[in-house]
């Protein structure tokens, strides 16, 4: 039994239930021209509904 608040429950399926680099709905994932496997960056876009968008921008390190 998944418990509301319990760690299990807030999974990032939903607004406002993102934790660390975990984002609810997204799509895209669009390499950001001049990137370069030393200095590697992606922007990610998010719609929840009609009201609520945003793109974020993140930096990858992992690539290098």
């Amino acid at each position: 039994m998944i418990l509301p608040g319990s760690p299990a429950a807030r999974q990032p399926g939903s607004p406002a239930q993102e934790a660390a680099n975990l984002v609810a709905s997204p799509y895209g994932g669009f390499v950001i021209p001049g990137s370069t496997f030393g200095n590697f960056h992606i922007v990610v876009s998010q719609s929840y509904d009609p009201k609520n968008y945003r793109i974020m921008q993140y930096k990858v390190n992992m690539l290098s």
